[in-house]
Parts: C-alpha cells; structure tokens; sequence
C-alpha cells in the first residue's frame, strides 16, 4: 500500500510536467457521514505523457521536503553535479517502470531555500555541512529539459514569489530557452498553515510554471475533503507525516 500511494504521488508529479493530466487521483466531495479518505487506484500515464518525458534530462531543486519520502534520494554532504547525476529515486523507478528512460540530477540540501543552490553567493544556511559554499559554482552543466523546483513558504516571499523564483528560472532559460518548469508544493505548506500560501501560488498562474500541489492533495485527504471511489485504506495527518514521536511532525514519510 506504501508503494500504492507513492507511485500515485509521483504519477501526479509526472503528469503535471507535462500538462497531459490532473495534477492528482480521482476525487469527489466528502459528504458529511464520511470517516476516512481512501486510497488511490494507480493508472498508467498517457502516451503522450511517455513521449514528452522520454530521453528527457530532469533536475529537482530543493531541500528535505522534496528527498524525504524518497521522491529523489538524499545525496547527504556530496556537492558535485557529477555525484548528483543520475539519481534512482522514486520518480525515476516510476518512470523506468513506464518504460520511460530519463536522466534526473538531484540538487536538493537540506535547510536549504533557492538563494542557498542556484546563485554565486555563499549558502549562509546555518548548521549546514555545506556553509559558505557556492553551490551555482557546482551546477556546471545548465542544460535542462525539465526543472522542479521547491522552495520554502516564508513569509517574506508573500506578494512575491514570482520575483523570487524569476532567478533561478532564467538561469536555466539561458541554457535551453525552451525548459519549463514545475512547482512543487509540499505539505509542510499547509503542516505550518501558511494562510498567504495560496495566493502566492495564485501569482504563478501568469507565468509558465505549472503548479504541482501534491500537498495540497494530501491536505484534503487527511481533512476528508477527498475521496476515491471503491477505497477502503483510512488515512490521518500520521499517515504521510513523520511521527513528532519522532522528533520531527512536519516531513513527509515513506508513504509520500
């Protein structure tokens, strides 16, 4: 059932990339006796999905909101573009299980916001085994067909996100005009009920970047906003969030 809902997960990341699907399973509104959201049924993706992605170089920009849950795999203290290329995480074994071949080059750090990855300034991230490194020194190779990027809710990017991810968007675009982006929104965004969070999301909808909420998804299944049809699995904030048993309450697990 873990695997179940990852791949529906990851499915939902895949086709948001390429506009050929909703972001997310089937869904219909909980009515008011339901006790639980119930699980996905997973489907394949659309040719037309397969075509766009096969063969294609794909880069994850993020922090511990994207690696926990395995989605690309943590690659710890290593800095090299080299080390970080060709990453086996879980979106790559999706696709490989759809017979898609891609390359995915994994530029996540932990405690790190895109200011920290992608300019010529020393990442000031404190308690980082990175600090003061410039990490755009690293990011040699530029070229990319896909890039995901996730970044933090603060406070400061409210009224301001489109300006704050124009950067690192037109770093890429210098390399291939014709990258396109996804946004990846965790559930750390609505864990930390960031109220701004959606419209800041909603100055996106101007640009070319394509919103993936998996968080958001997740939200309306803990909250049973979301039901699948024939489901039986139950799932709580528990079920896709690490345990504060655990020292943690706010990443994703394994489930995600």
């Amino acid at each position: 059932m873990k695997r179940m809902i990852s791949t529906v997960l990851l499915l939902a990341v895949c086709l948001s990339l390429f506009g050929c699907g909703a972001a997310g399973p089937p869904q219909t509104t909980a009515s008011p006796e339901t006790t639980a959201a119930t699980e996905p049924v997973p489907s394949a993706p659309s040719q037309a999905a397969i075509d766009a992605l096969d063969g294609k170089k794909i880069l994850f920009i993020g922090n511990s909101y994207t690696f926990y849950g395995r989605c690309v795999n943590s690659a710890g203290s290593e800095l090299t573009q080299k080390a970080r290329t060709g990453d086996e995480g879980l979106f790559y074994h999706l696709c490989k299980q759809n017979g898609i071949d891609v390359e995915v080059t994994n530029w996540t750090f932990g405690g790190h916001d895109l200011t920290d990855m992608t300019t010529n300034e020393a990442c000031l991230t404190k308690d980082s085994a990175c600090y003061g490194v410039n990490h755009a020194d690293y990011l040699t190779d530029r070229y990319f067909d896909y890039v995901a990027i996730q970044c933090f809710f603060e406070s400061e990017y409210a009224g301001n996100l489109a300006e704050h991810l124009k950067p690192t968007m037109d770093m890429f675009r210098e390399a291939n005009p014709n990258v396109k982006f996804l946004f990846l929104v965790p559930h750390m965004a609505y864990v930390r009920n960031f109220a701004w969070g959606e419209a800041s999301l909603a100055e996106l909808a101007d640009t070319d970047i394509t919103i993936c909420n998996w968080g958001g998804m997740l939200n309306d299944i803990i909250n049973k906003v979301t039901t699948v049809p024939g489901g039986t699995q139950q799932y709580f904030f528990a079920s896709f969030v690490i345990s504060k048993d655990e020292k943690d309450g706010h990443h994703q697990n394994l489930l995600v």
